[in-house]
């Protein structure tokens, strides 16, 4: 083979450098790529441990049965189980999230819904709800968080009544 001149040799080297620079980026792209569903993984298990964590304290805690004014609600889960769970009317609204959480049935991740009138119930702690948002972003972008308001009311200010059906809805 003749040798290069020296034009040709500078142009050799340089669509040299072109493809391992594109080769380098297109490497690291797949390595951060990686990277990203690893956390992605990591930061998943570590919210459905937290989810875990909290089941298991609040199934070690007893919970009273008698109440002045019993609030009788019936609670649906996704797989069609029914619990009715008894409340006090001036009970906090996150006692149903707690009695929802800890059922066997309960999804880690639910929203909570009443038919009549039709709504959605803010009955989980905020600590849950961000732990929502954290799993409904798939992406890189940032939803507008869920802020629920504060202080927790209870189920007489929610006009949550007696005999009010309740639907788990699975949101994961």
């Amino acid at each position: 083979m003749a040798p290069l001149n020296t034009k040709e040799q500078i142009e050799c080297d340089r669509e040299i450098r072109r493809q391992q620079d594109r080769e380098y980026k297109e490497s690291l792209a797949q390595d951060v790529k990686k990277l990203r569903t690893k956390q992605r993984s990591v930061a998943a298990k570590l919210r459905r441990d937290k989810i875990r964590d909290y089941r298991n304290h609040l199934k070690q805690q007893s919970q009273p049965t008698t109440f002045a004014k019993p609030l009788r609600l019936l609670i649906r889960f996704p797989n069609g189980m029914r619990e009715t769970k008894t409340f006090s009317a001036e009970d906090s609204i996150e006692k149903l999230f707690d009695a929802i959480i800890v059922h066997d049935s309960c999804p880690p991740f639910f929203a909570v819904k009443m038919t009549y009138p039709n709504r959605e119930v803010f009955c989980a702690p905020q600590w849950y709800a961000d732990i929502i948002d954290e799993e409904m972003t798939d992406d890189d972008s940032t939803p507008p968080p869920l802020i629920l308001p504060t202080p927790r009311k209870s189920f007489a200010e929610e006009s949550i009544a007696s005999g009010t059906t309740v639907f788990v809805q699975n949101i994961s």
